[in-house]
């Protein structure tokens, strides 16, 4: 029979053992990059200028993807990478792709597909705020065509309606051209127009 010294021997020896192995595994498994079981870890993206855009879930790129809603035209002033959206090529748009692919390693078929409706909504949001713009560029032609009267007064101010209710179709630097257009032409009308003449007494 084992002595009590011997039994304490044995019990004091499994426990090193138990410790050495458990911690044998813990780091191979830091050395292998899986996680401890129960161990949440949120990976993590390069720090870099080009993957900024892409940092976090509520960045202007990431939010605009994950919207349930189509881009709107309003929204082509912000700006990515010193650029209006409203200017990005169609060049220029791939490279966000890319860049965003490159950017998210760790959820590569996210960021593929995030970047396509990214790439998708911006061009919408575009050709919408292009078409628009077409009206403008002749509603601007127009306003430079009336004549100094009344009717042209009334013309000028429904005009002004129009734009306002455009305005959702359009980037709001886009507004400043045809309102100062109409400003302009109010001004002169009404500067042209002959004066009452005052009724003596």
């Amino acid at each position: 029979m084992l002595t009590r010294v011997a039994v304490a021997s044995v019990l004091l020896l499994l426990a090193c053992l138990g410790k050495v192995d458990a911690a044998g595994w813990r780091d191979s498994q830091a050395s292998t990059g899986s996680q401890v079981p129960g161990a949440r870890t949120k990976p993590t993206v390069p720090d870099t200028p080009a993957c900024r855009p892409f940092a976090s879930d509520r960045t202007m790129v990431v939010l605009i993807a994950v919207s349930p809603h189509p881009l709107s035209p309003r929204t082509l002033d912000q700006r990515l990478n010193d650029k209006r959206l409203a200017d990005l090529t169609e060049r220029d748009l791939q490279r966000v792709a890319a860049t965003w692919i490159a950017c998210w390693p760790h959820r590569p078929e996210s960021a593929r597909a995030y970047s396509e409706i990214f790439v998708s909504r911006v061009f919408e949001a575009q050709d919408t705020r292009n078409r628009t713009l077409i009206w403008i560029a002749a509603a601007i032609e127009l306003v430079g065509q009336l004549p100094a009267t009344r009717d042209s007064v009334v013309r000028l101010h429904a005009m002004y309606d129009e734009v306002q209710d455009k305005s959702a179709y359009l980037a709001p630097s886009d507004l400043h051209g045809i309102s100062d257009a109409i400003s302009q032409r109010l001004h002169a009308i009404y500067a042209a127009m002959p004066r009452p003449i005052p009724i003596s007494r």
